[in-house]
């Protein structure tokens, strides 16, 4: 039921509640979907959750979305995507992601 409420195309509030709470459930894959919703509230929570998970959850494609998302247009979607690339610890410190929190 939350996949489906991150489709809800009428009120980004509830896929922006939707992704917060998969995050709770560590449902990852589904967060990365919301990495590229169309508002930036929903892009923030998917990252805040996916940060907010841990370590356990920075695997090769969860670090590689949150860098793509380091190059979105919103301030607040870079700035959760940084903060989760922090929180997901020592594995997300690649060459690339410091290099794109430098820049």
């Amino acid at each position: 039921a939350l996949v489906n409420a991150l489709k809800d195309k009428d009120f980004y509030s509830i896929r922006e509640d939707s992704a917060q709470a998969l995050g709770n459930l560590s449902q990852y894959a589904a967060l990365l979907k919301a990495l590229k919703d169309n508002k930036s509230y929903v892009r923030f929570a998917a990252a805040n959750a996916l940060g907010n998970l841990g370590p356990k959850t920075a695997t090769e494609a969860v670090i590689a979305a949150l860098l793509n998302t380091l190059k979105n247009n919103d301030e607040d979607v870079r700035r959760g995507a940084a903060q989760a690339l922090g929180n997901l610890g020592p594995k997300a410190a690649t060459e690339p992601v410091i290099v794109a929190l430098l820049s």
